[in-house]
C-alpha cells in the first residue's frame, strides 16, 4: 500500500502538458524590459497562430497581469500565444505604467511593436491575428497601439481604458482596427464622462466610428444580468 501511495504522488508530480511561461528581456530605446511569454502545450510551431498582448494597469505588474486578466486557459484550448509586458517607473506617479500618449519620454509603442518582432521571429505567428487587450492604463495602451501599429495590430480590447487629450486627433494609420471598449459609467478612476486629462468614453467611441468609417448608429443588445445582488447591468451597444 505505501508502494502504491508512492508511486501515485511521483505521477502527481510529473507534469500533464508542457505550456510554460518564459520570462524574457530585451533591449528597446536603451533601456532593458522584460516580459512572460505563455506558449500553451497545444503549440507544435508548424502552423501560424494569434499573439495577444495582455497590458497591465497603473501601479500593476506583468505577473499580476496574467493572474488577473487570464486568458491562460482559454489559450490551452484555442491555441495561441500571450505575451505579459512589463512597463516602466513613471517618476511623475512613481508608479509601473504605460506611455500612451501621456507626455512621458519612454516610447511604449516602439517597445512593444518590437517585442510583436521579436515574438514572431521566434515564433510561427500569424500576422493578421495579433491583438491587445489591457486593464485600465493597459486599456491607453491597446488604444494607443490601435492608434499607431496598424501594420501589426488586428483588433484590441480595452477595460476601463480611455485615451488621453495628448492622443493623434487621427490615427496614423488607414486601415479599420476591430475595437471593444468596456467601461462601467459608475468608475470612479477613469471617469465614463471624461476629465481634463482624459476623453470622454463616448468620444472614444466616436473616434473609432470615425476612423474605421462605421455607422454611427449602434445596435443595441441588453446582456442577461446573471448577478443580481452586484448592483450593476450591462448593455452591449454594437
Amino acid at each position: 500500500m505505501k508502494s502504491l501511495l508512492f508511486l501515485f504522488a511521483l505521477i502527481l508530480t510529473i507534469p500533464v502538458s508542457s505550456q510554460s511561461v518564459i520570462d524574457k528581456t530585451m533591449i528597446s530605446g536603451g533601456i532593458t524590459r522584460s516580459y512572460k511569454l505563455y506558449v500553451p502545450a497545444v503549440y507544435t510551431g508548424t502552423s501560424s497562430v494569434a499573439l495577444v498582448l495582455n497590458l497591465h494597469g497603473l501601479g500593476s505588474n506583468s505577473l499580476q497581469q496574467m493572474y488577473y486578466g487570464n486568458f491562460r486557459s482559454i489559450s490551452d484550448t484555442a491555441n495561441f500565444i500571450i505575451v505579459h509586458p512589463q512597463g516602466t517607473t513613471s517618476a511623475t506617479l512613481g508608479a509601473t505604467y504605460w506611455n500612451a500618449y501621456f507626455g512621458g519620454t519612454v516610447n511604449d509603442i516602439n517597445f512593444l511593436s518590437e517585442l510583436i518582432d521579436t515574438i514572431s521571429a521566434n515564433y510561427n505567428i500569424d500576422a493578421n491575428r495579433i491583438h491587445s487587450t489591457g486593464m485600465s492604463n493597459g486599456g491607453y495602451m491597446s488604444l494607443a497601439l490601435a492608434a499607431a501599429l496598424d501594420d501589426k495590430i488586428a483588433s484590441v480590447a480595452s477595460v476601463t481604458g480611455s485615451m488621453t487629450n495628448l492622443f493623434p486627433s487621427s490615427a496614423v494609420n488607414t486601415k479599420p482596427i476591430s475595437i471593444l471598449q468596456i467601461h462601467g459609467t459608475a468608475d470612479s478612476t477613469v471617469k465614463y464622462a471624461g476629465d481634463a486629462n482624459s476623453k470622454s468614453i463616448q468620444n472614444v467611441i466616436n473616434y473609432w466610428i470615425g476612423h474605421n468609417n462605421t455607422t454611427s448608429t449602434p445596435a443595441v443588445y441588453s446582456v442577461p444580468n446573471i448577478n443580481t445582488s452586484d448592483g450593476c447591468t450591462a448593455t452591449r451597444y454594437t
